[in-house]
């Protein structure tokens, strides 16, 4: 999963995708423009990921989003995302501003994961770990390619750890209720 902000309060959504994974395949891909509140940008989140108000004028709300989000949430064994505090940390904010079911999921960073395959490097961030893998992000900083680059670079560290999905799980997983909302701190390098 992938989410996008507009503004640096890291409490709203402009984009959401995610990648669906079956036996090590990517099965499915969505993604999801999202009209933030006030549909108000912050110039330099749109610098980076290029999105901005007239793109998500006429985009649903969150609340909509989430009634088609809410059954693969459901429906997977552990989300994966990249930096996982933030996405996870903006998901919750944004659920809890909507008054959102709650759903227990379990999620794991794979920028934690790439310290622990990758141990000598001095930069985890997706696009080094991507290239690294020899992965195509396609448009870096947009969540639909960036789902599906943190699903190729999860693959390739379950395998290069030797380790099955349960014991990324045992080894890496987080429970939903381990997001702090009033306390996020990003990841560090």
């Amino acid at each position: 999963i992938d989410t996008e902000t507009p503004t640096s309060f890291n409490d709203d959504l402009c984009e959401l995708g995610i990648a669906i994974v079956d036996d090590d395949v990517i099965v499915e891909t969505r993604d999801w423009l999202i009209k933030p509140y006030n549909n108000c940008y912050f110039h330099r989140n749109s610098e980076i990921h290029g999105i901005n108000a007239d793109d998500t004028k006429n985009s649903p709300s969150f609340d909509i989003v989430y009634s088609e989000l809410l059954p693969y949430l459901l429906n997977c064994d552990v989300i994966v995302a990249h930096n996982a505090v933030f996405d996870m940390t903006v998901i919750k904010k944004t659920m809890l501003r909507f008054n959102l079911q709650m759903p227990n999921l379990k999620y794991i960073c794979s920028r934690n994961v790439g310290r622990k395959a990758y141990c000598g490097l001095s930069h985890f961030d997706l696009a080094t770990l991507c290239e690294i893998n020899h992965i195509d992000m396609g448009i870096h900083h947009r969540a639909d390619y960036d789902a599906v680059s943190c699903a190729k670079l999860f693959l390739c560290e379950m395998q290069k750890l030797s380790f099955s999905l349960e014991k990324m799980i045992d080894s890496f997983g987080l429970k939903w209720d381990d997001i702090n909302v009033d306390g996020y701190i990003p990841s560090q390098p």
